[in-house]
């Protein structure tokens, strides 16, 4: 899988999102020739999220808070604020 974060300039404010990108097989139910190259057509699938302004980013990581509230599974140790 392939992620990147991108920015966004909307009105004058940027905003973030994170862009996910993965091959799907066409087919799923055709398991018998594995994932390898000539297994079967794929499809490449992409999906996006939502980050926030900057700001908001920062308030998240600070109060240990991924997108939409939920927890962050990543320990961010202190974050200077300047």
């Amino acid at each position: 899988m392939e992620e990147h974060i991108y920015p966004k300039t909307i009105k004058g404010k940027t905003y973030y999102y994170l862009q996910q990108t993965y091959r799907q097989k066409v087919d799923p139910h055709d398991t018998a020739r594995g994932k390898g190259p000539g297994s079967g057509k794929s499809k490449v699938v992409t999906r996006t999220v939502y980050l926030g302004a900057a700001r908001s980013i920062l308030e998240r990581i600070k109060r240990g808070r991924g997108p939409g509230g939920r927890s962050c599974p990543i320990c961010w140790g202190s974050i200077p604020t300047g």
